[in-house]
């Protein structure tokens, strides 16, 4: 019943005994399923190259999609946020860029300072993203781990915006 996926990082043994160190959630999964009312949704979840999702569900005989399609520059979860200020950057969206920097940031900034050849730094613009998307963070530790890859990213998509603005292709940066 498990995906060929999961069946690889997981297996047969491990998942067992993570059944019997959690047998009190193992019942509780066990009588939510057999409890179930109503019809079952299908969903399904296509990602593209740049890691962004389009969520579709089923209806009868067609698909339906379920995802926002046109908030280009999601800030729901750390993930999103951190994406979105990477595409952002990418593109030379200053624009965008100012809109997910937190306030205290954007008192110096404007979108003509930031297209000023070598106007954005990564670390300057790391440190930014970093506050931005850990805002959208629950935990401390989760905030750090976002830190870190945020600034990994920046670099690269400051590298790839300085690149395209020099006519050079564009570096790919992938956040998953």
């Amino acid at each position: 019943m498990m995906s060929p996926e999961y069946r690889a990082r997981v297996s047969l043994a491990v998942w067992k005994k993570k059944l019997e160190e959690n047998s009190q959630e193992t019942l509780e999964v066990g009588n939510t399923l057999t409890h179930v009312h109503g019809p079952a949704s299908v969903q399904a979840v296509l990602r593209d190259g740049d890691g962004r999702e389009l969520r579709l569900e089923r209806e009868g005989e067609s698909w339906r999609i379920v995802s926002d399609v046109v908030e280009f520059y999601d800030q729901s979860t750390p993930r999103a946020a951190l994406q979105a200020f990477v595409h952002a950057m990418q593109r030379r969206r200053y624009d965008v860029v100012l809109r997910l920097m937190p306030d205290a940031d954007k008192e110096a900034v404007t979108t003509e300072s930031m297209e000023k050849p070598g106007a954005t730094s990564h670390a300057t613009t790391s440190s930014v993203c970093c506050r931005s998307c850990a805002n959208t963070s629950r935990t401390r530790s989760r905030s750090r781990a976002i830190a870190r890859r945020c600034r990994t990213l920046i670099a690269h998509a400051c590298s790839s915006s300085a690149k395209t603005a020099a006519g050079k292709s564009k570096t790919r940066v992938s956040t998953t």
